[in-house]
């Protein structure tokens, strides 16, 4: 339950749009993967974590997907966690809380790589002492 299943609606289109900025070494545009925009031009702002995606399906398949998922909020909450350190300890409870809750809630999409990096500039701020 802790990383449960992927229940994404739109994983596959992360992965097709992975894959197809992976094979053009370029961002798609325009638009060719949706029914409703077809042609229209499409801003990918989320090309990085879509190419993990379609990597780990392709050389791991769902297990690999779920497995990234766990690593991400794992790292996400421990980062946070580690610049909470030495904070009221309502910060860490809070931390705690919102983990507990949001983990069988959070589903694998390119947003948790932002995760990860908020943990990332929290930490770093820490580390500079602000």
């Amino acid at each position: 339950m802790l990383i449960g299943r992927i229940r994404n609606n739109d994983i596959g289109f992360h992965i097709r749009l992975g894959s197809t900025t992976w094979e053009q070494g370029a961002l798609p545009d325009p638009d060719h993967h949706s029914f409703t925009a077809d042609g229209a031009r499409y801003l990918d702002h989320e090309w990085l974590p879509q190419i993990v995606f379609y990597w780990t399906d392709r050389l791991f398949g769902v297990t690999g997907l779920v497995a990234v998922k766990g690593l991400l909020l794992f790292l996400a909450v421990g980062l946070v966690a580690w610049a909470s350190r030495g904070r009221a300890p309502a910060v860490l409870l809070a931390v705690g809380v919102c983990a507990v809750v949001l983990f069988p809630r959070v589903q694998l999409r390119p947003h948790l790589v932002a995760w990860v990096l908020l943990g990332v500039f929290l930490a770093l701020r820490r580390k500079s002492g602000r």
